[in-house]
Parts: C-alpha cells; structure tokens; sequence
C-alpha cells in the first residue's frame, strides 16, 4: 500500500532554557544532526527537537486549558503526521 502522507508545520518553537516553555519564532533554522539553532535543546544528543501534534493541543483546549504552541515545550506542532 503505498499512502502519502501530508503533513504540515503550525509553529516552530525555542526556548534558551531547558526545562522551561517555548515561545514561537515564526520561523527557524534545523541544523543536520544538531537541531533547532538557538534553542536550549540543540547539540549532539539523543533529543534535538521534538514535535508534537496538534490533537494534544487540541485537546487540552476542549477541556478548557488556555494552551497555546510550545506550552509542551516542542520545537514544532505539527499537523496530519501520525507520531506513534
């Protein structure tokens, strides 16, 4: 079976700290076996980026939350991939 799979990125993400919320940036740079430039994660290691899709947004947002994009800390929320 041969499916294709669309995609799409809602926000990029970065905090200089970790263990802390990211803010969205717009817009950044993914760096080949680094991550996302400037943010607290990046370097040569086993969790250079994270994503997390927008149903978990979604659905903290129905259960009332006031959730917005990097609140998971996640550098990018994406749309339409399936992550498990």
């Amino acid at each position: 079976m041969n499916k294709k799979m669309k995609g799409k990125i809602l926000a990029v993400c970065r905090s200089e700290k970790r263990g802390t919320v990211k803010s969205e940036i717009g817009e950044g740079l993914l760096i080949e076996n680094f991550g996302l430039k400037d943010d607290a994660h990046t370097g040569k290691w086993h969790r250079q980026i994270s994503l997390l899709g927008v149903e978990s947004i979604d659905k903290m947002q129905s259960k009332g939350f006031k959730i917005k994009y990097g609140d998971f800390a996640e550098n990018l929320t994406i749309e339409g991939i399936v992550l498990h």
